[in-house]
């Protein structure tokens, strides 16, 4: 995980998440090969479902008794690959209509159940594939009872955290970038997995394939992170970095106050190491006031902050910082290699990287 220091104006009180707009926590590969069957070939299809069916009713039926009851108001639904090899799995009635309005290609059996044919197969399959294997639903249930009970959650690679925070020197606000996907859950530490279990992981397989299709609503093999509730996810954030900020791993989560008051301790402290540096980087010169007042402003509000005489200054006496193409570059790393020396050997992050706010 990367740190970055810079600046920005965040919306929101504690934390500004629009760096990981455009991430993609999950995806799927729903552009294969589309067998599009005619009648004659969807009644062939029908024949071997119907065949079939009474052996996967009589493999439900052993599932386990919770996973049956979780799953109850689910439908069965078929799909059927190249080689016309039967698949199947389970979809709310919402999941079914939403395939069936925007790709078409569903048609409802006698018994309820349905089959999707082309593009809509498609799509459920690649979602199908997504989640049972890149998120191992299929790999963590390990007694293969449809049931993914607790410790198999820890198996399941659908948790995912910022790739990168960052913490303004001149606002005292927490920026996430980036995202590090398909994470294990059993990798969340253990005191927060129960309160977020809900948020990443479902507790079967057809669960959490009909939650992420109801994700993707304009079908295109992509989960964003926009898609998920930002709400919960800041909420996982403050819970999961408060207590490594108060140095206690093993704490409670704070209130949004608590670690507003938190951020405010470490911006007073980081402003005052920033003067301090700045005082020392010009004690020596014969104009070394005016020269840290530029300097400080250049760093913090920017180039064109400044007044017309400051700039005809900065231009003299910083021209390398002034330049266009160097600005934001040499910004962020001048405050990344301060925060750096600032907080080294402990803990801030999610997962199992961290930097040191203890210093």
């Amino acid at each position: 995980m990367k740190l970055l220091i810079g600046s920005f104006n965040p919306y929101h009180k504690t934390i500004d998440d629009r760096p990981m707009h455009g991430t993609i926590p999950y995806r799927a590969d729903i552009n294969s090969t589309t067998y599009e069957r005619n009648a004659e070939e969807l009644a062939l299809i029908h024949e071997k479902i119907d065949k079939v069916s009474p052996l996967i009713d009589e493999a439900q039926g052993l599932k386990n008794q919770k996973a049956r009851e979780l799953e109850k108001d689910l439908l069965r639904v078929y799909f059927a690959d190249g080689a016309d090899t039967i698949r199947f799995t389970k979809l709310s009635t919402r999941s079914i209509m939403l395939v069936q309005r925007h790709f078409g290609g569903v048609e409802q059996r006698g018994d309820n159940s349905y089959l999707f044919n082309g593009a809509a197969a498609n799509f459920v399959r690649g979602w199908y594939e997504e989640v049972a294997r890149n998120l191992n639903y299929k790999g963590a249930d390990a007694n293969k009872d449809g049931l993914i009970d607790d410790a198999e959650r820890l198996e399941l690679k659908s948790f995912f955290t910022p790739q990168w925070f960052a913490m303004c020197y001149d606002n005292p606000k927490l920026t996430l970038g980036g995202i590090r996907a398909y994470e294990k859950f059993g990798s969340l530490r253990e005191e927060l997995r129960e309160k977020f279990k809900d948020f990443f992981t479902s507790d079967t397989l057809a669960l959490a394939l009909d939650k992420i299709l109801g994700m993707d609503d304009d079908f295109d093999g992509k989960v964003l992170y926009t898609d998920f509730d930002k709400y919960q996810f800041h909420d996982f954030i403050k819970a999961d970095l408060s207590a490594i900020l108060d140095n206690d791993p093993f704490g409670t989560a704070k209130s949004p106050e608590e670690l507003q008051e938190l951020l405010d301790k470490f911006k007073r402290k980081i402003q005052e190491e920033f003067r301090q540096r700045v005082e020392d980087k010009f004690k020596n010169d014969e104009e070394s006031d005016e020269k840290a007042k530029i300097y400080t402003k250049l760093l913090t509000q920017g180039f064109e902050s400044l007044s017309p005489d400051e700039k005809e200054l900065a231009q003299k006496f910083f021209s390398k910082l002034c330049k266009d193409a160097q600005d934001v570059e040499q910004k962020m790393a001048d405050m990344a290699q301060l925060f750096r020396e600032l907080f080294e050997n402990a803990a801030f992050s999610l997962g199992d990287k961290f930097l040191d706010l203890r210093a």
